[in-house]
């Protein structure tokens, strides 16, 4: 993911992986609009399954649910 900053992108590149048996993640990002490339990584060969932009807003309040 790159975010975009008016008409370009930071340079960095952010990487976020998922674990096959993963349910839910939770990531620290600043709200705003980022460009992403999603890719399946099997066998040491990449596919691009989906490329585009996501426009994160900002939450107002944080809920965090605890399981025991």
């Amino acid at each position: 993911m790159n975010f975009r900053m008016g008409n370009a992108y930071e340079q960095q590149a952010l990487s976020l992986r998922l674990s096959p048996s993963a349910h839910e993640s939770l990531y620290e990002l600043r709200a705003g609009i980022y460009r992403y490339k999603m890719e399946s990584d099997s066998v040491g060969q990449r596919t691009l399954l989906h490329e585009g932009e996501l426009k994160l807003a900002p939450c107002e309040k944080a809920v965090k649910d605890i399981k025991g």
